[in-house]
């Protein structure tokens, strides 16, 4: 239970955007396969841009013993992620069309987890397939939209998705309802000013104003 607890703590930093003080937790606890710990480190990593040790980590998981099978598939669209923001789209597809397989194949078997289907939508996002991020998300909101504690994390996914595709128009919604909404998981300013996946949207005065915004009152 304590390492946990710190990896929350740490997460807060992330969210807060105090990257050292994150950084500062995570190095103290045990890189260790199957906790979540290595995920929430991966996550710093991104924030740092430091793609390439990100992938260090990141490789061979699937060799790893007890690691489920949906955290492997959600490892390998994260190597697609990492790939792409390194601007290696070349690189990226094979991880990401191995994570489209992967899930596709855990959700006929049963696994609708909300995790799952976000981390699907991103991939499709990532493969350019629109209609397929569309279809995914009318399903997720349908599904999720009165869980007025949990809805935020769905919305920010779908603006993730639309900011890889480089729509900020879709996007720029639905980060306005998550950043301002108190959440079980919440978009932070700290977030969309750090993740890279909003690197295309960023110059735009709209989410420029969101980005230096205040966090949500509780």
């Amino acid at each position: 239970m304590i390492p946990q607890f710190w990896r929350k703590k740490a997460e807060t930093y992330l969210a807060a955007g105090d990257l050292p003080a994150a950084e500062q937790i995570l190095n103290r606890l045990p890189f260790t396969w199957p906790t979540t710990v290595p995920r929430t480190h991966i996550d710093l990593l991104i924030f740092q841009r430091q793609f390439d040790e990100a992938l260090r980590l990141l490789a061979g998981v699937e060799k790893e013993k007890a690691v489920q099978p949906v955290f492997i598939a959600v490892a390998h669209s994260l190597l697609g992620g990492l790939y792409s923001f390194k601007g290696e789209t070349t690189s990226a597809k094979p991880w990401l069309l191995q994570a489209e397989r992967e899930i596709k194949d855990l959700r006929a078997k049963g696994d609708q987890s909300l995790a799952l289907r976000l981390s699907f939508t991103e991939v499709e996002a990532r493969l350019g397939h629109r209609d397929e991020v569309e279809r995914e998300l009318d399903a997720t909101f349908r599904d999720r939209q009165k869980d007025k504690w949990g809805f935020p994390r769905p919305e920010e996914a779908a603006a993730r998705a639309y900011a890889i595709l480089g729509d900020v128009d879709r996007a720029l919604p639905m980060l306005e309802r998550a950043i301002s909404q108190p959440s079980q998981w919440g978009l932070t300013p700290a977030i969309l000013r750090l993740h890279p996946t909003f690197d295309s949207l960023r110059n735009d005065p709209r989410v420029k104003k969101l980005a230096g915004a205040s966090a949500p009152k509780l």
